[in-house]
């Protein structure tokens, strides 16, 4: 809930397609649920604060269950950034 993701991260995590990955991540932030960071031609997201302050008691829910707990072991073994370049990831 508190790390930054880019786009094909979140696409190969849960093995679904860029667009709609995409379509969805601009429904939450229209709504201000995630916030973006562009990055040349990356875009990176995560919830937004706001989002985490207003939903807290889901926020602690979620973070009880065994699914939260499973995900978090998948992606502490996720290689992240995968998909831009090295000479990229200095900037």
């Amino acid at each position: 809930m508190e790390d930054t993701y880019c786009v094909c991260d979140i696409e190969r995590f849960l093995h679904l397609k860029q667009a709609n990955v995409s379509r969805h991540l601009a429904w939450f932030r229209a709504r201000g649920l995630v916030r973006m960071k562009k990055d040349f031609k990356w875009v990176h997201y995560t919830l937004s604060n706001d989002a985490l302050k207003e939903h807290k008691a889901l926020c602690d829910y979620i973070r009880q269950s065994d699914l939260y707990h499973e995900t978090i072991d998948q992606l502490q073994s996720f290689e992240k950034d995968a998909c831009i370049p090295e000479t990229s990831k200095k900037r």
